[in-house]
């Protein structure tokens, strides 16, 4: 006997089973089943478990399809075997791709692509759930017109058959169960004379229509629940037409088995609810005929978000309000989405900042998760040959038992040192600093600790390589789970989930364990499908990552007061007070149906025409859609509230869903809320959700926005965040509050270079980057701008030691030599020789060898004709004792006692001695362009060189015995001299523009016999000055002959005189002090320089510093006054 239980949604129908069932066990009946959705199992226990009692309650058998085949089979026996998974589905579907692309041709060129795969699975899964075997495949080919279709069900059929023959090899099918269920219960039938209740169901697939045909014929009687309604019945309604439809199938099902169909039992009426807007929701949504309800529907609220974080926002507050207003528990709520995708990620968040409890069914992949990763990449180092990247992948995910800082080293050491691939397997040899000229006992230290870590990494992956070579997938997997044990993997995890647990993040610990379980069994799983079957380790990685792709973990619910956040197709909910249905976009809920799978909705017509019981067209979907839709603004008791958004993040406009208009037409009275004109202090649930919108509008004078400020002053958990919010709103410089921190930082006492003071004036926040938290950018060892001026500094200081009349004396083939054996012995010495250097690197320096000649023959020329002569290279200022040929540090004392002192180099130091007077210029050399400004100077800038002619004339009165007076500071052009010439330009062309190019600049003391001694003719072809000689007047008669005059006529601005020298000194004592004040005051403001510099440029802080265009900065200005009156403006 079948009979349907019939009635719209929340009539009853359910309870009417319910109450059935119950009063059978009062009257002492037995064998009762009830068959439910599995997500619906438990919350059926617990009901009959409240009302029956606890042992009345195991009278009622509750089971859902997949639970009966247990229940069954543990009963009679009969079902053992390994079961498969979906990822063990997925190696072998790929298997047996490979194995028939001999014999494809419409798929053919599509064999190596893991879609294929993907589609393959889903079609077999069809095949299974709807009971389509091969043969049934191809006899539906034979009858077909249209070709490409028939080549894809007879290719379809080729895979699917040779899937089955591997499968069966080592596995059982779950897919397969409820065809042997079916088989078993024709034997054994285990249901006879049962009373059979099934509930809640909308749909079956075709196996379990073959189940319930068995079902309806060995029980006694059967009664199933209908969700649709009398009268629409009738007229064939076509929101109801999924259930409809369901009806007529298994009435034909109980016909054909001669089971007697009783007349349905109508249940009229709403028992769900009493409230009248949602009685006449559920009554007339998507009906043609559709009645409105004129009165109130206060319980109904229909809101538009701007975007999803604004709809989330309004959901959760609601939320909020219900349960802190109107005593609601999280358990009495369901949030109800089509799909939760979009959500992810955002509604979870803002759920958690608004403290709700909450459920949401979203199993996690966990082909990211550390474990996973460190396999994936194991290969990964084999097969990119111990790639740099793929190595430190592999050592990132944690679970190598080496510390994040020494990984760090690490990675320092091979970024510098640009190690990859084969060089892991040499013996680390090189400074971890890069090229230095010597190692000190911290790098030599730190060498030995990561040649030990490259020792620990490489050698275990060496093994590796090898075990997986030409070898069984069996072997491949064993080799795997070696690797793991070589580094204590399972151990690690473990005491990871012993820390877990001890911070009570139980879940979390569960989690590493589950990961590590699924990740064992995937690896059996590999390993017993491939068995010895000879694979390549690249294939095989391929197939294991299938495996794990498709393998998810998922979470039960930690509490029973939650929220429940469900997708409509598999939410079942028990009645919930209040109900949120999110995301009413059109062409979102309902969803547009699309055909998926390998067949087209066309090809699908086509194969159920030719009675092939396929799913649903797309028609048959469609109103799937509209019965999700349906049943979700019908599930509350007490309120329904159906959101939407105006426009995604991107800015793509939407409009709402059919589910929205339909609650209009039928409740034109219910409350319709706009973001945009809701008062956004009216719906604050939480402190950090008040927070955020306090912090928005913390300058607004409204009543609301001081009252929210007002409350937040007074709670002390938020005064530091206040504290940092009013300073950014103030536009407040950037400081160091705590003055003892700073002093820690940058030292009470500073020891400076003179580098230091000029990139604290460009910008004093990229100073605290750099030298305050020392966080410096990491620089590869390479032939850079910086190497490269190493390399020719070093050159030029061997090279010059030799006195200037000898080199004078050498042909160009001896310079060539010599600078030739320089740059062999700073090649051994400073770069590590030339055995691991590439051919493009020692082009480099061959081309930098040819610039080393032009540049010394160009110095030669240069000191050959001058009165000052080289006396000192490298020059030490400060950090050094006079004995050892260095001179005392720039001194400073700054306000408060602060002693700065400032120390470098001094790239040459050339001296000329006159009248018991040492006159000392200094040279740089510049391997890249670099022009002196006088007024850069009162900004701050271009004090170097300056700086270490004060402290020479301060503090080298010893070393060079005589009084010492300024001469000046001159850069000299180090690098490349391009020249534009023509092919015939002659030798003396050439040399005269490249001259030009070397010519130095810089600041000269403006006497004319210093400069004749820098260049004896004046015509500033190595100094930026020029000299020219004046005609005297004509004497008058009886006055003797007025001799010529000689003045400068052209570079008058990169000449002062002494005493505007001294002023210069003096201003940069006090720009050193003031930056040391300024430290120690905690000043380190983003407050760059502009202008004719742009410390912005290249600057590695950029992306913290919150400088923009347009915000303060320092206008570094070219001042022509500057070169005019230099006096003044020191002064």
């Amino acid at each position: 006997m079948l009979q349907f239980i019939m009635g719209r949604s929340g009539s009853g129908k359910t309870q009417y089973v319910y109450d059935m069932l119950a009063k059978k066990v009062i009257n002492r009946e037995e064998k009762l089943l009830m068959i439910v959705p599995e997500q619906l199992s438990f919350e059926t226990e617990k009901t009959f478990l409240d009302m029956l009692g606890g042992i009345n309650s195991r009278k009622i058998q509750v089971l859902s399809f997949s639970r009966m085949v247990d229940f069954v089979f543990r009963q009679i026996g009969g079902l053992s075997g390994r079961a498969i998974d979906d990822g063990g589905r997925s190696i072998i579907m790929s298997l047996a791709i490979e194995q028939a692309q001999d014999n494809l041709e419409l798929y053919k060129k599509q064999v190596n692509r893991p879609e294929l795969a993907k589609l393959m699975l889903t079609a077999v899964k069809e095949f299974k759930m709807c009971c389509i075997s091969t043969d049934t495949l191809r006899q539906t080919a034979a009858r077909l017109k249209n070709t490409t279709l028939q080549q894809k069900l007879n290719e379809t059929a080729l895979i699917t058959d040779i899937y089955n023959s591997i499968l069966s090899k080592s596995y059982i099918d779950p897919l397969d169960n409820l065809s042997k269920l079916y088989d078993a219960l024709l034997e054994n039938p285990v249901f006879q004379d049962y009373t059979i209740a099934i509930d809640s169901f909308s749909g079956f697939t075709v196996a379990e229509q073959r189940l319930l045909s068995l079902l309806i014929q060995q029980c006694q009687e059967c009664y199933m629940t209908i969700t649709t309604d009398q009268q629409e019945y009738a007229q064939k309604s076509r929101r109801f037409t999924t259930t409809n439809n369901t009806k007529k199938v298994v009435s034909l099902l109980a016909k054909k088995a001669g089971v007697k169909v009783l007349p349905p039992l109508y249940i009229t009426g709403n028992k769900r609810t009493a409230v009248p807007s949602l009685q006449a929701l559920e009554s007339n949504i998507f009906r043609a005929d559709a009645v409105k309800l004129d009165e109130s529907a206060d319980n109904v609220s229909l809101y538009c978000g701007t975007d999803i974080y604004s709809e989330c926002e309004y959901v959760a507050g609601e939320i909020k309000r219900l349960a802190i207003l109107e005593d609601y528990r999280y358990r009495d709520i369901a949030v109800i989405a089509r799909s939760l995708e979009g959500y992810r990620g955002i509604l979870d968040t803002i759920f958690n900042k608004f403290d709700i409890g909450y459920f949401m069914d979203k199993p996690q992949d966990i082909i990211s998760k550390p474990l996973i990763t460190m396999v994936t990449a194991a290969f990964e180092v084999i097969h990119t040959s111990f790639s740099s990247e793929s190595i430190f992948r592999f050592l990132k995910t944690g679970l190598m038992g080496i510390c994040t800082d020494d990984i760090a080293h690490l990675e320092n050491y091979c970024y510098i040192w640009n190690i990859s691939g084969s060089q892991f397997k040499n013996t680390f040899t090189a400074n971890p600093q890069g090229y230095v000229d010597k190692f000190s006992p911290s790098d030599t230290q730190l060498l030995e600790k990561l040649e030990k870590l490259r020792q620990q990494i490489i050698i275990p992956l060496i093994d590796f390589k090898l075990s997986i070579t030409d070898k069984t997938g069996k072997e491949i997997s064993l080799a795997v789970y070696k690797l793991i044990q070589a580094f204590n993997v399972e151990k690690i995890i473990k005491e990871q989930a012993v820390t877990l647990h001890t911070k009570d993040e139980i879940q979390q610990a569960k989690d590493l364990i589950r990961i590590w379980d699924i990740f064992i069994n995937a690896l059996d799983e590999t390993a017993i499908i491939l068995q010895d079957t000879y694979i390549s380790s690249k294939r095989y990685s391929d197939l294991l990552n299938i495996v794990l792709d498709n393998e998810t973990i998922s979470f039960i619910p930690r509490g029973s007061d939650q929220v429940i956040i469900g997708t409509a197709d598999r939410v079942r909910l028990n009645s919930p007070k209040a109900v949120f249905v999110i995301g009413a976009n059109d062409g979102e809920f309902p969803a547009v149906p699309r055909a998926g799978g390998i067949f087209n909705d066309i090809e699908r017509r086509n194969l159920i025409l030719c009675d092939l019981p396929m799913y649903d067209s797309l028609e048959d979907l469609s109103a799937k859609e509209q019965f999700f839709a349906y049943s979700a603004v019908s599930a509350p008791s007490q309120r329904l509230y159906v959101t939407c958004y105006e426009a995604t993040l991107l800015g793509e406009l939407k409009t709402p869903s059919p589910i929205i208009n339909e609650v209009i037409n039928i409740l034109p009275q219910a409350n319709l809320i706009y973001a945009k004109k809701e008062n956004p202090y009216a719906n604050l649930w939480s402190q950090p959700q008040a927070f955020e919108l306090a912090a928005k509008n913390w300058k607004a004078n409204s009543a609301d926005a001081r009252n929210l400020r007002d409350y937040f002053i007074e709670i002390p958990k938020y005064n530091h965040r206040i504290k940092a919010l009013e300073a950014l709103l103030a536009n407040k410089p950037m400081s160091i509050e705590n003055k003892q921190l700073a002093k820690k930082l940058f030292g009470e006492n500073m020891r400076l270079s003179a580098s230091q003071v000029e990139k604290f004036y460009l910008c004093s926040f990229q100073y605290f980057c750099r030298y305050g938290l020392k966080a410096k950018e990491r620089k590869k060892a390479q032939i850079d701008s910086a190497e490269y001026g190493s390399l020719i500094h070093y050159i030029l200081e061997r090279i010059l030691q030799t006195p200037i009349e000898a080199l004078e004396q050498m042909s160009d083939t001896e310079i060539n030599t010599i600078i030739y054996n320089e740059m062999e012995i700073y090649l051994n010495h400073h770069l590590g020789g030339k055995d691991d250097k590439t051919v493009r690197y020692l082009q480099g320096l061959d081309r930098i060898k040819a610039t080393a000649v032009t540049v010394v023959k160009h110095i030669i020329q240069e000191l050959s004709q001058s009165m000052f002569k080289p006396v000192d290279f490298e020059l030490k200022i400060g950090g050094s004792t006079w004995e050892d040929q260095g001179i005392d540090g720039y001194h400073v004392q700054a306000d408060d006692n602060i002693n700065v002192i400032v120390q470098g180099s001094v790239d040459r130091v050339d001296i000329y001695k006159e009248q018991n007077t040492s006159y000392i210029r200094i040279v740089d050399y510049k391997t890249g362009a670099k022009k002196f400004v006088l007024s850069d100077v009162m900004f701050g800038l271009n004090l170097q060189m300056l700086i270490y002619l004060s402290a020479i004339v301060k503090n080298g009165g010893k070393k060079y015995s005589l009084p010492i007076v300024p001469a000046g500071v001159l850069y000299m052009p180090s690098g490349d001299a391009y020249v534009n010439l023509d092919n015939v330009a002659a030798q003396d062309e050439i040399d005269t523009l490249q001259n030009k190019e070397y010519r130095m600049n810089g600041l000269i003391l403006k006497d004319i016999d210093i400069i004749k001694a820098m260049e004896q003719d004046g015509n500033g072809v190595y100094i930026p000055v020029i000299l020219k000689e004046e005609k005297p007047k004509k004497a008058k008669k009886d006055e003797p002959p007025q001799s010529p005059v000689i003045k400068i006529s052209k570079g008058a601005q990169y000449t002062v005189s002494q005493t505007q020298m001294q002023y210069i000194f003096d201003k940069i004592d006090y720009l050193i002090g003031n930056m040391a004040t300024s430290l120690l005051q905690g000043r380190v403001n983003a407050v760059p320089a502009k202008g004719t510099y742009d410390a912005c440029a290249y600057c590695p802080y950029l992306s913290i510093c919150g400088y923009k265009e347009g915000m303060e900065c320092r206008n570094i200005v070219k001042s022509s006054s500057a070169f005019q009156a230099p006096t003044e403006e020191v002064q």
